[in-house]
């Protein structure tokens, strides 16, 4: 079996990392190596993990997340960033498509299917918005 896909999760809010992270690792697939709450964590966590995704939120406390898109990719370039909203996927996709994001989930109808979505975008070679 080949080895788990290293996951980071980003988010603002506490409840939303522990419900992701708690459905992420029920999947043998893939595995949380990291989560944190701010961009500047999910900076030194992508730096520091070279993890294969990080499922970041666009609202975070200390900067824009779509600052924390360009310096993630900066510091681990081969590392694919999926945005993680509770904002309308489609109303992202084309602002995603610009910082070269790998695809954008919407929060509330991505959790049942999660894992699935994330395995799906890990699989396509090269990055894509959507």
């Amino acid at each position: 079996m080949a080895r788990p896909a290293a996951i980071v999760i980003v988010d603002d809010t506490e409840d939303v990392r522990v419900l992701v992270s708690e459905r992420l690792r029920n999947d043998d697939r893939l595995q949380v190596t990291g989560v944190g709450g701010s961009g500047a964590e999910a900076v030194d966590l992508a730096r520091d993990l070279q993890p294969d995704l990080v499922l970041l939120d666009v609202s975070l406390p200390d900067m824009d997340g779509w600052d924390a898109v360009w310096q993630i990719r900066s510091v681990s370039p081969s590392t694919r960033v999926v945005i993680f909203s509770a904002h309308d996927e489609r109303a992202l996709a084309s602002k995603a498509a610009d910082y070269g994001v790998a695809g954008v989930l919407d929060k509330v109808t991505a959790t049942r299917d999660l894992p699935e979505r994330l395995l799906a975008i890990l699989a396509v070679g090269g990055d894509q918005a959507g």
